[in-house]
């Protein structure tokens, strides 16, 4: 796992949680991200999360992630 990335997780999940308001759709939308920018991160070989190269990733999400509640 590349340096950084719980960091990044955390500040993705605050934007997006201000910017559409659903926790559930910003949950999906930071972990699609966070999942395209450490693919990105392995294929370039870096030890740190490539944030510059993914910021594409990071700003517009392409690929979203199925969320369902647990219990209740």
């Amino acid at each position: 796992m590349p340096h950084g990335v719980g960091d990044a997780f955390a500040g993705l999940l605050l934007g997006f949680r201000l910017r559409k308001g659903n926790i559930f759709r910003c949950a999906a939308s930071a972990v699609g991200a966070i999942s395209e920018a450490i693919e990105l991160t392995a294929r370039l070989g870096l030890p740190e999360l490539a944030l510059v190269p993914a910021r594409t990733f990071l700003t517009q999400l392409r690929v979203p992630v199925p969320t369902r509640r647990i219990g209740q």
